[in-house]
């Protein structure tokens, strides 16, 4: 295990050296590249202090022109038949960007709430942390800018002729707008609003690829099965055939065995393809989810994120107003609680809504189904 003994000094002032996670926990030294060891965030970001606010303002408002209208175009039109498999995909790389985002940022804030006071990690400058510039730098502006394209998460929405929630469009408006802010005017408490980000997206948008990819596993695993049964009754013709042959020749010895093991194999190819299909009838009634997604969870972890968003926020304000020098903009503050609290609620109706009241209605009309019968 190679020990990084490098000195990384910051590229901006006050050009202090700056010690990386995977020195301070050698075990993790050979998960990181040179590259990110060697990142350098200053360029761009003093371009996205440079953009704001014209840049995300503009990006927010053709993406809200191009949703609404493409919703009234899509009216005339069909649902893509691979919309499906590409909102899979798409998925996937989500899930798999953000469980590298999780494993780059998560690390990093656990071992600064372990070893620094709290204080320090609400309030400390950017430009005297160690998780700005560098490789955990490099993840936390990944991830600020990968906002615009999340954007993209609408259009299947859209081309589905799915509903299109004020939840969703709100949440895609205001998240772009807030981290740019954020990064812009280099906030000290990015990181815990990165990393909780990145590990909730990792679950979530793993969990939908699982289920819109399983469709398409189903309907190969059809394909396996015709497949199966057809070289099954090839095989049985052969085997067939060939008894028929060797009880026509001359070797009377091998004929009994080998017939008797041909009917053996082909008894087994049968039985075979038998619990094939029987377990793709199985997925089939289980309509292509598996039975441990649950979508509540999914849910009950956003609405935890918004819990923990608006307590940092209020802690951020608790030390700005007692005369402690924290860096950062009063307008972000509030910016932020008010995001954050606008979402509980929104996530919280939309679990009543969805979990509760739903369920309620499965019931009653479940009742009424009974008693119909009776």
């Amino acid at each position: 295990m190679a020990i990084d003994t490098k000195i990384y000094v910051l590229d901006r002032p006050p050009y202090k050296p700056v010690k990386q996670l995977h020195q301070h926990l050698p075990l993790l030294s050979n998960f990181y590249t040179d590259f990110e060891k060697n990142y350098n965030v200053i360029p761009i970001n003093n371009w996205s202090k440079k953009t704001w606010p014209m840049v995300p303002l503009l990006m927010v408002a053709v993406y809200l022109v191009a949703i609404f209208a493409g919703r009234k175009v899509m009216e005339k039109k069909q649902v893509p038949k691979s919309s499906r498999v590409q909102l899979a995909w798409w998925n996937l790389f989500l899930s798999i960007f953000s469980f590298m985002g999780a494993i780059r940022t998560v690390p990093h804030l656990l071992y600064n709430l372990w070893s620094l006071p709290f204080e320090e990690n609400i309030c400390t400058d950017i430009n005297n942390s160690n998780w700005g510039t560098f490789s955990t730098g490099f993840w936390v502006q990944l991830f600020i800018f990968s906002k615009p394209l999340e954007l993209f998460d609408t259009y299947f929405i859209v081309v589905k002729k799915k509903p299109l929630l004020f939840l969703h469009w709100y949440h895609h408006v205001t998240v772009l707008l807030f981290c740019w802010h954020s990064y812009a005017f280099e906030s000290s408490t990015g990181l815990f609003f990165v990393a909780m980000n990145y590990s909730v997206h990792c679950v979530m948008v793993s969990q939908l690829f699982v289920v819109c990819r399983l469709s398409f596993v189903v309907r190969r695993l059809s394909f396996v099965v015709c497949r199966s049964s057809f070289v099954v009754r090839r095989s049985s013709f052969v085997v067939c055939r060939s008894s028929f042959v060797i009880r026509r020749s001359s070797f009377v010895v091998r004929r009994s065995s080998f017939v008797v093991w041909s009917l053996v194999c082909s008894i087994l190819f049968s039985n075979l393809t038998l619990r094939e299909q029987y377990f793709y009838y199985f997925l089939t009634a289980a309509r292509m989810k598996p039975k441990w997604y649950k979508p509540a969870l999914i849910t009950m972890a956003q609405i935890s994120q918004m819990v923990v968003g608006v307590g940092v926020c209020c802690s951020s304000w608790y030390y700005k107003v007692h005369s402690v020098e924290c860096h950062i903009k009063m307008d972000n503050i509030w910016s932020g609680v008010i995001m954050y609290s606008s979402y509980f609620v929104l996530f919280f109706k939309f679990a009543i809504d969805r979990y509760v009241l739903v369920g309620d209605d499965n019931n009653n009309k479940a009742e009424e189904k009974r008693k119909k019968r009776l």
